[in-house]
């Protein structure tokens, strides 16, 4: 029997590779999330104050979409 010993140092660099960058798919997913978000944040910015309290928005949420920073409330 005999026991054979690698340092770490050569292992952990090709096991920490970097992972390979998005294919096609994911980017296609990515740029349909991105135009979906931009034609919400057109449309709740079309709605009244009072509309978009009626839909579970809060104060501070309408104020933060008004000011550009969309934020879906989070269903209770």
């Amino acid at each position: 029997m005999s026991t054979l010993t690698i340092a770490l140092g050569n292992i952990a660099p090709s096991a920490a590779a970097s992972p390979p960058p998005p294919g096609l798919f994911a980017r296609l997913v990515h740029q349909r999330e991105m135009r979906a978000r931009r034609e919400i944040a057109s449309y709740l910015m079309s709605q009244s104050d009072e509309r978009l309290a009626g839909l579970g928005f809060s104060a501070d949420d309408i104020r933060d979409l008004r000011a550009g920073n969309l934020r879906i409330p989070v269903a209770r």
